[in-house]
């Protein structure tokens, strides 16, 4: 099944592709392993030409004929409106509310189907005139697996698929790094296919019935991704994939499944992980309330968790993994002398006083600030 995730995914930073007008680089393709290492210079391009990226959505699947939602609809489209077959299944207001990313710009989240694929356009749009300020992240998976494609464009909001960059096309600037114009490397938080920091992200997982599909990639190794037929150097790390699975913590099972497939790029994938333990992330603000919930984690497993998938830092073990202990008082009626249960706050772990006013130590742990 295809997908894009959201909210943190392809299409974010400094990144995506600058299309001409015949869609092709400014290097001939082809370029071998290693064409990039140690090059350095103003300009140095290494993108796919029109006819490549044609065979890339060929070799993905996708049928010939698809178009993207109509330029004009794509910000302006309200939930559930439809263009080119294209259906607007969520909407992001900008702030961290919304977005663990790109915080600056609104988004709507647009949704293609058939009986082999799902795709998911996650179009980001910000102020400025002309629509030059957009990100334009398109992930696509099999309904019945967990095979992949990514496609990418930052920049003037893209007329057609010809416009996207695939994997492997990159451009480099005179200290050697990517600048715009570059394929955002969307594995490094993909694993499982979908993400979900945010209450609006996890919002829409329950409704596509992601949680279902983390496990089974989990449980498959993670996302593999197609890759164009003549792939360049820098598409080798999206070939990679863990090659041993982490076990997941058993306060995590529930939503994430036994497994869980560490991502290959780590420092990425910190900024992702990181905002789901936000004020506004989704392990707090739709985290069930169950004995087996995430607050419930002890602490060492905990710790040896955030090391097993890269992690495991000074904030992310003082904030996800120690747990705080606070008193309250509350007012509940009958006598809650030594009781243990739920409260708003965290775990009760013990409470004393009368029935109208019990002060009460709650355990839990705080959202990352």
């Amino acid at each position: 099944m295809l997908v894009l995730v959201l909210l943190t995914g392809c299409g974010l930073k400094n990144q995506g592709h600058t299309a001409t007008d015949d869609g092709a680089g400014s290097a001939a393709d082809g370029f071998s392993a290693g064409d990039l290492v140690g090059k350095q210079g103003p300009g140095l391009a290494l993108f796919s030409s029109k006819e490549v990226r044609q065979a890339y959505r060929k070799k993905c699947g996708l049928p010939d004929g698809i178009e993207l939602p109509d330029i004009n609809s794509r910000s302006s489209a309200g939930i559930n409106a439809e263009s080119n077959k294209w259906k607007v299944v969520q909407e992001f207001d900008e702030g961290s509310l919304c977005l663990a990313v790109a915080q600056d710009k609104k988004a709507k989240l647009w949704k293609w189907s058939d009986a082999t694929n799902v795709c998911y356009y996650l179009f980001r749009y910000g102020a400025l005139e002309g629509g030059n300020n957009t990100a334009n992240g398109i992930l696509c998976y099999k309904v019945d697996s967990c095979e992949g494609c990514a496609f990418d464009f930052i920049g003037e909001s893209p007329k057609s698929w010809d416009d996207l960059a695939i994997p492997g096309d990159v451009r480099m600037d005179n200290k050697g790094e990517l600048v715009p114009g570059s394929m955002d490397n969307c594995y490094a938080c993909h694993m499982h296919k979908y993400v979900a920091p945010r209450p609006k992200t996890y919002e829409l997982a329950e409704d596509e019935g992601w949680p279902k599909q983390w496990r089974q990639c989990a449980k498959d190794g993670g996302v593999k991704w197609v890759l164009p037929d003549k792939p360049y150097s820098s598409v080798a790390a999206w070939e990679k994939r863990s090659e041993e699975k982490v076990k997941t913590p058993a306060a995590c099972v529930g939503c994430h499944g036994k497994n869980w497939v560490p991502s290959t790029d780590p420092e990425r994938y910190a900024g992702v992980f990181a905002e789901a333990f936000t004020a506004n992330g989704s392990m707090y603000k739709i985290g069930p309330k169950s004995e087996a919930q995430w607050e419930q984690l002890p602490l060492e497993e905990c710790i040896k968790f955030l090391e097993s998938i890269g992690q495991k830092t000074a904030e992310n073990i003082s904030r996800i993994c120690e747990v705080k202990t606070h008193k309250f008082s509350v007012g509940i009626t009958g006598n809650g002398f030594g009781s243990v249960g739920w409260f708003e706050y965290g775990v009760v772990k013990y409470c004393d006083g009368n029935s109208n006013n019990l002060t009460c130590d709650v355990e839990y742990r705080e959202p990352l600030a």
